[in-house]
């Protein structure tokens, strides 16, 4: 089973990178312009009107299709509501919003009701961990399992039902990480692994993602929507590059890249 994962943050007008979600140059780098945006969805409706999906608890799409194209969109900045999810569902999409609970109700954020509202008008809701912290895999086990049964706990008081999905925060997905996953309830775990294939790891059906930054261009997202080999590849190529300096750098890593985030902003 394969599906296209694109991974999106926060969408934003004018400029206001400050209006939603997280910030600093590294969250910043994530962030789309709205018409930017409608560029991208309306290249990804040419070759994947009919493949956009919603995961189910098994990691399954109904109806079935090879290659679906699954929209997932981390943080729960305020910005998920609108523009975002209207413009999905002027389309008739529904996408993915994963959370991070502690901030819910804070500046930029979503509230509670407008997560309820989310969920009413049938996009997906999950856990995109409590607080977000900078390298969830380095985490104790106990702190590990807290934040994910704690952000379970606050979505299913949201929706009246528990979150059946997360996705990882930053890219730090480890064994570990899914076991403290399987272990607070859920069933799907999304990370940041550039990879179509869904995978089966300590009892949850693992996807990877493909990411879109603020430079990511319409054409690139409809060709990674398309499923080509070029796009995916070169991002593959990329991530397994970095691996083994994140592995190995630990907090040096994070302060690298935040230098390179700044250089660049």
């Amino acid at each position: 089973m394969r599906h296209i994962s694109l991974l999106y943050h926060d969408v934003v007008s004018g400029g206001a990178l400050a209006s939603s979600g997280f910030a600093g140059a590294d969250a910043d780098s994530y962030k789309l312009d709205e018409a930017a945006f409608c560029a991208h969805l309306d290249r990804i409706g040419m070759v994947a009107e009919a493949r956009i999906r919603l995961i189910g608890h098994s990691g399954e799409v109904e109806p079935a299709t090879e290659r679906a194209v699954l929209l997932t969109f981390d943080d729960g900045g305020a910005s998920a509501d609108e523009p975002t999810a209207g413009l999905l569902e002027a389309r008739g999409w529904r996408g993915h919003f994963y959370i991070v609970t502690e901030r819910i109700g804070q500046p930029g954020f979503l509230s509670a009701t407008q997560i309820r509202r989310l969920h009413e008008r049938g996009h997906h809701i999950g856990s995109h961990s409590h607080s977000h912290p900078p390298r969830i895999s380095e985490l104790g086990d106990a702190a590990l399992l807290h934040e994910w049964s704690e952000s379970r706990r606050i979505l299913a008081l949201i929706l009246g039902e528990a979150p059946f999905s997360v996705s990882v925060p930053g890219g730090f997905y480890s064994r570990r990480v899914a076991q403290a996953v399987h272990a607070s309830g859920y069933s799907v775990l999304f990370n940041s692994e550039p990879t179509s294939r869904v995978r089966r790891v300590a009892g949850l059906a693992v996807l990877g993602r493909y990411s879109i930054k603020r430079n990511t261009t319409p054409d690139a997202a409809q060709a990674l929507a398309r499923g080509s080999f070029g796009p995916r590849a070169r991002q593959a190529l990329m991530w397994n590059a970095k691996k083994p300096l994140k592995k190995l750098g630990g907090r040096a890593w994070l302060h690298f890249r935040r230098w390179v985030f700044a250089r660049g902003a």
